[in-house]
């Protein structure tokens, strides 16, 4: 059985103390059950920070899929803007057709009015 004061002294050691005392095996400060605690607290330490890595890992992915929503959404905008420009394109276009149109009939009109 490990004691109370035993426990306290592994569970504040820092990760680097844990595998150092782990490493060091017999010659370890603790021995038998308390030898067994220490790696038991290194495992939960491992696991919790892989845990931890995990839902660090998750936060990430989730953010980047709210970033690639509005991305998608402010694409989908650009887009009808684009549709919208291009129309008004066409539109100008063909007004620039109806005025050359024009202009050329307005001096056919005028030469043909000098003789």
């Amino acid at each position: 059985m490990v004691s109370d004061e035993t426990k306290r002294l592994v569970d504040a050691m820092p990760r680097e103390d844990l595998v150092n005392e782990i490493n060091r095996a017999n010659r370890s400060r603790f021995q038998g059950d308390s030898y067994a605690y220490l790696k038991t607290r290194l495992a939960v330490l491992d696991e919790e920070a892989e845990r931890q890595h995990q839902e660090k890992h998750i936060e990430v992915a989730e953010e980047g899929n709210r970033i690639a929503v509005d991305a998608n959404v402010l694409a989908g905008e650009a887009n009808a803007i684009a549709r919208e420009a291009s129309a008004t394109a066409k539109k100008a276009y063909w007004i620039s057709g109806a005025s050359l149109v024009a202009a050329l009939l307005a001096l056919l009109v005028q030469c043909t009015g000098k003789s």
